[in-house]
């Protein structure tokens, strides 16, 4: 098999440090935070953070959000966003040296993130290494996410992959498999050092 010659990344959870429990503390109570989180809410912040990136607008999301939710929650969705660079609390720890590593290596970079169009700026305005990828598809742009196959379909066209050569790291089990039914070689992200080992055991020389 021959060396890997390119890595796709997912953001949150592999790059990205992302914390949405940020954008709210110190400013509610504890237990209308817990409550906004709640991941049992048919019609909370996950359902509705899903459907952001999938390129629904903030607009539509905080009408959806206030019209099944009474005070002290109502508004709480556009609280939430207006504090939004709050929720990146850095780069996942060793993934910043990997990258430049990988970069000095001869390795492309990419990124492939399930994430709103409207912010995902608020990442790389925190986080300078994310300028080593050479390209970062946005769920939320295209209107696909993962993992739906055209996503990392998109990603081998757009980016002139070839899959075999092709490593991509994501921390949900559901997407790496989605990536390898596209015959990249996917992993699941357990961290700077398990991805680095991968890494080299596909050639990369790290």
């Amino acid at each position: 098999m021959e060396a890997i010659s390119d890595v796709l990344f997912d953001f949150a959870g592999v790059l990205v440090d992302w914390r949405p429990e940020l954008a709210l503390r110190g400013i509610v109570p504890q237990d209308v935070a817990d409550r906004f989180f709640d991941t049992c809410d048919p019609h909370g912040f996950w359902v509705l953070d899903d459907l952001r990136d999938a390129g629904l607008p903030e607009s539509e999301v905080c009408a959806v959000y206030d019209a099944w939710h009474e005070p002290p929650l109502r508004g709480m969705y556009r609280t939430y966003l207006d504090r939004i660079g709050l929720t990146i609390a850095g780069m996942v720890p060793g993934m910043e040296a990997l990258l430049h590593d990988l970069r000095a290596a001869g390795v492309r970079l990419w990124g492939l993130t399930n994430w709103s169009a409207e912010d995902i700026d608020a990442p790389f305005s925190r986080l300078p290494a994310l300028a080593l990828l050479g390209d970062t598809i946005v769920s939320g742009r295209e209107r696909i996410v993962k993992p739906t196959p055209d996503m990392y379909r998109l990603a081998i066209s757009r980016f002139g992959l070839d899959p075999e050569r092709t490593a991509f790291f994501d921390d949900k089990p559901e997407n790496v498999a989605g990536a390898a039914s596209c015959g990249i070689r996917a992993f699941a992200f357990r961290g700077a050092d398990a991805a680095r080992d991968a890494l080299r055991q596909g050639g990369v020389a790290l």
